[in-house]
Order: C-alpha cells, then sequence, then structure tokens
C-alpha cells in the first residue's frame, strides 16, 4: 500500500467514527463529548473506545501534515477536505504560547528544525503555511516551490513568499494545461514564453470568462506587484495570499487532473 493510500485511509476511517460519534450524541453533544473525552470527564463509557480510536487517527494524521511539504495523490475529496481541516487544527496549536515546550513537540522541532533552524517561532509560522493537499502526485519542482515558500515564511521573508506565491500559480496552471494536452510543454518550444504567456495559458485551461479565470487573474497580478513594485501592496498579507494560492492550485488540480498523467516536472 502506498503512502497516499495509507493516509487516505486513514482519513476514511476517521470520517467513519466521527459519523457514528455524531450520530449517537448529535453534532452538538458529540463537540462537547470530545473535550470531555481529552480531559478524562466523559461519563458515557459506551464510546470510550471509539473516541480513543478517533484520537489516535487524528494525532497520525496531524503528525504526517506537519512533517509534509505536500501531500499528494489524495483523490478522495473528503480525505482532502479532511486533511485541511486537521492542517488548520495545526495552526491554531501553533497559536498556543506552551506549544513549543513539551516532550512531543520538542521532538518534532527537531525533525523539522535542526537541519535548517531551530527556534519555537519558526515552527508555528511553518505550521501557519500549510501544504498543499492535492488530488495527484505532484511535479518535485512544485513540492520545491511549495517547500521554499513555507520556510520563506516561516523566517519572515514576506517579499519572496509573495513571488514564490506567484510562481506555484503559474508553475501548477502550465502542468495541469500540458497533462491536459490544452498546450506544449516549455521544452518544446525555443520561444515558448512569447508563444503562450502566463495569460493565454490560463485562459486555454480556466476559459475566457468565470470565476476561476477571475480568481487567476486577481492572484497573479497581485503577486506580480508585489514583485514589480518597491513596496508590498497596502492590506496585503503574504500569509493569506499564500493560502489562497495553494487553495486555489489544489481545486485547479481536482478539477483537471482525474488520473495519472506525465508531469512537467
Amino acid at each position: 500500500m502506498t503512502t497516499s493510500e495509507t493516509i487516505t485511509k486513514a482519513a476514511g476511517l476517521f470520517m467513519d467514527l466521527e459519523a457514528e460519534l455524531k450520530e449517537a450524541y448529535g453534532s452538538k453533544e458529540y463537540e462537547t463529548n470530545r473535550v470531555l473525552y481529552e480531559f478524562g470527564g466523559l461519563k458515557d463509557d459506551s464510546h470510550q473506545e471509539k473516541f480513543q480510536n478517533l484520537d489516535a487517527l487524528e494525532f497520525a494524521l496531524r503528525r504526517f501534515i506537519q512533517q509534509r511539504e505536500t501531500v499528494s495523490e489524495i483523490r478522495d475529496q473528503g480525505a482532502r477536505q479532511l486533511l485541511m481541516r486537521l492542517a488548520d487544527k495545526n495552526l491554531d496549536d501553533a497559536s498556543d504560547p506552551d506549544f513549543c515546550t513539551s516532550e512531543e513537540n520538542e521532538r518534532l522541532q527537531q525533525t523539522l528544525l535542526w537541519e535548517w533552524w531551530g527556534p519555537s517561532d519558526y515552527v508555528r509560522a511553518y505550521l501557519q503555511a500549510r501544504p498543499l493537499i492535492a488530488v495527484c502526485e505532484l511535479p518535485s519542482r512544485l513540492q520545491e516551490l511549495v517547500g521554499e515558500a513555507r520556510r520563506c515564511y516561516a523566517f519572515g521573508q514576506m517579499n519572496a513568499v509573495m513571488a514564490l506565491g506567484r510562481m506555484i500559480l503559474e508553475f501548477a496552471i502550465t502542468d495541469i494545461g500540458v497533462r491536459t494536452g490544452r498546450f506544449p510543454a516549455p521544452e518544446s518550444l525555443d520561444d515558448y514564453y512569447r508563444a503562450y504567456p502566463p495569460f493565454t495559458r490560463a485562459d486555454k485551461l480556466l476559459g475566457n470568462t468565470g470565476p476561476r479565470r477571475t480568481q487567476f487573474r486577481k492572484l497573479y497580478d497581485t503577486g506580480s506587484k508585489s514583485i514589480h513594485s518597491s513596496s508590498q501592496e497596502p492590506g496585503e498579507s503574504p500569509i493569506r495570499f499564500l493560502r489562497e494560492v495553494l487553495d486555489f492550485v489544489s481545486n485547479e488540480y481536482a478539477i483537471g487532473i482525474r488520473e495519472p498523467k506525465e508531469s512537467i516536472g
């Protein structure tokens, strides 16, 4: 079984257990009883084992997410949505001032940082820039760009975050377009970027009108203004921009790539 299959199966077990508990308690009471379980105050022992298994699955999935730049080939939409939800819970935990003082999270710092850098502020910022959750296998170059963007944000290099966000956006659109036969690969033409400038590639993939095209152009323009201007656009948040780019890219891979196809690198 591949890693993506294992993660999808674990996510499925989590969702099944959560659905069973919500059916048993009702959605609101489920949340209350889960909190009670976590603090050792669950009065109804009949579901003790299910809560225990749910916690074990969540812990394993969140630890997996924390140590990945991207999570590829998650073809089940429910599993992708769950992983995004758990990535956001990692963000909530990272906001806790005591997050990096526990023994388990000290081990996480060792895993994530010592080959790069060590302070706890890095971990908090790194987890804010959640990984790219995708339906298919992702090109190594895209994984590299996402990882670099997350590390730049962790080190406070916000101009780099904006530039890399635009690079991620353009690379993903090109990769999906090539894999779906909308236009040739960049290495096939000597003057590729004149023949297929970014908006031409995007229009061939997204169409000449519609919300997806509008969102692409908005994100691309935001990144471009940061690259070409001497200062950041007023009110623009690099972390919001990066997360919007990753969400857009994740959605476009889900729409465009339903079966494994050769990527551009």
